[in-house]
């Protein structure tokens, strides 16, 4: 009686002895925010602030009213009356707000925001057939050369990432050429294919070259001209930059 009193209380001791490592295991398991199999967030859009964020307030590029520009810009009728048949898209409200925030701290004209609806319908997925994606149908190449990551996280999806970088890649291209519509070009053919244009041909301004830049880009200038006077009630350019048409910055 006395060693099976003994064997009892080895085996209890040994039982409780499991149990305690069996929750030391379970519980040392569980991986704490930072550590291994857990990494703390990143703060991919404070690291993006840095980058885009322009360091001294600059000035307001205009976008005035001037009712003898649309002969300047080439099919602008046709595209103005499919616009005036058009509605806005139903996403326009929800995305404007964050939209026209990043343009105005640029110093963009607010109407300009309506280039989201030709490029994307307003909507932060959409990708077109050669990589560009997001509200602004940023490639891959220009988002990365704004600041912008694209692994892990794609931020040309982010509505408010995607609208500052199309900003500043806006106001860069508006201080390049000039004006909106060899801007508008340059921001959908390349800026590239735009200056080669103009100094090819002699040009001084969009229609100068319309007929030697792609059919796509032709389209699209006067497209956006025309959404923007729609939705907007602005009149298109030319407008005053800071260089005179076709005179290229270098």
């Amino acid at each position: 009686m006395f060693v099976g009193m003994i064997v009892a209380v080895l085996c209890a001791t040994t039982l409780c002895a499991t149990t305690v490592r069996a929750t030391t295991v379970r519980t040392s398991a569980a991986p704490q925010a930072g550590t291994f199999g857990a990494p703390a967030p990143i703060d991919f859009a404070g690291r993006l602030r840095t980058k885009l964020t322009p360091p001294v307030a600059i000035a307001t590029v205009p976008f005035r009213v001037d009712a003898t520009s649309a002969s300047t810009v080439p099919d602008f009728p046709l595209w103005l009356e499919r616009a005036q048949k058009s509605r806005p898209p139903t996403r326009a409200d929800h995305y404007l707000p964050v939209v026209r925030a990043a343009f105005a701290a640029q110093g963009l004209p607010e109407s300009l925001v309506w280039l989201a609806e030709t490029e994307s319908s307003f909507d932060p997925a959409a990708r077109s057939p050669v990589g560009a994606l997001g509200l602004f149908q940023l490639m891959p190449a220009t988002a990365a050369s704004l600041g912008l990551f694209l692994y892990p996280l794609d931020q040309r999806t982010d509505p408010a990432v995607s609208a500052m970088a199309a900003a500043i890649h806006l106001r860069r291209l508006h201080a390049r050429f000039g004006d909106w519509p060899l801007a508008l070009a340059a921001y959908n053919a390349g800026e590239g294919a735009v200056r080669r244009a103009l100094r090819t041909h002699g040009a001084a301004d969009f229609a100068g070259i319309a007929p030697h830049l792609p059919a796509e880009t032709r389209a699209y200038v006067p497209k956006v001209l025309a959404t923007v006077q729609v939705r907007a009630g602005a009149l298109p350019p030319p407008l005053p930059g800071f260089a005179p048409a076709g005179r290229i910055k270098p």
